[in-house]
């Protein structure tokens, strides 16, 4: 069976599809995949599919960003891939979003210093695995979704497909929070009603309001969401990154290994 129309509203099935970062017209995206003859993939660099077994989605989830062999090879470090991830998402933002910009660059720069500040507590279930560092925790932190368009059941009125549109989502804990950054003009019209629409028929949505000026600093807001947000590494085992580690790539690609 291929691709249906995803309905947050839904007792049987309930799905939410995230259109997010650079696509500028996601009713697209909602086409291609209702062309699809078979199982499309549950996340991409262009859209997320959220049933209610999602729990959580993180740097770690493989689909939203690639890294072959080549450039894992250029890799030396942790920090490295890190900033390479870094980089990826704030490509994938659009260039004039701003606030968005901002809140991921503060994002991005609470989950280091958190890795750093939390380093003792930070241990592989398996330390024997030297492959893994505490520096790798920070794979395990939420993916956030920029400049996101959650779409609408199939029987909201007007537009079809409809999205609402918030600033920036994430999914932990069975939950899916909405970023709302204010103060950067308010949604009016079928904007104000689409979101309206979301925010009180979603069934599992967390609502982060975020004013435009507690960005400027460049600290990340963590007071406005949850102590769970920023202990995102709680039940994690092995750290592992948005690609297998190096030798096991290595191995994949056929190529000898040399063991001491």
């Amino acid at each position: 069976m291929g691709f249906q129309h995803p309905d947050f509203t839904s007792r049987e099935d309930p799905q939410t599809l995230i259109v997010y970062g650079l696509v500028e017209n996601p009713a697209h995206v909602v086409a291609e995949l209702e062309r699809a003859e078979s199982a499309v993939p549950a996340l991409t660099n262009r859209y997320a599919i959220i049933s209610a077994s999602t729990d959580d989605i993180r740097l770690s989830s493989p689909g939203w960003t690639q890294i072959g062999l080549s450039q894992r090879l250029a890799l030396e470090t942790s920090e490295e891939l890190f900033l390479l991830c870094a980089e990826r998402m704030l490509q994938n933002t659009p260039p004039f979003s701003g606030p968005t910009r901002q809140f991921l660059r503060a994002y991005l720069d609470f989950v280091k210093a958190e890795v750093a500040s939390n380093r003792q507590e930070l241990v592989p279930v398996q330390p024997e695995l030297e492959v893994y560092t505490y520096q790798d925790f920070a794979f395990s932190a939420w993916l956030p979704f920029p400049d996101a368009r959650i779409l609408l059941p199939p029987d909201y009125p007007g537009d079809n497909p409809a999205f609402a549109e918030v600033s920036v989502a994430f999914r932990l804990h069975g939950r899916t929070v909405a970023v709302l950054i204010e103060g950067t003009g308010t949604p009016f019209g079928s904007k104000r009603r689409k979101l309206d629409y979301l925010l009180e028929n979603h069934p599992d949505l967390d609502v982060v309001r975020i004013q435009k000026d507690q960005l400027r600093s460049g600290v990340f807001p963590i007071e406005e969401i949850s102590d769970s947000f920023a202990h995102f590494w709680k039940g994690v085992g092995l750290p592992i990154g948005p690609c297998p580690p190096l030798i096991e790539m290595l191995n994949e690609a056929g190529d000898v290994v040399a063991v001491d």
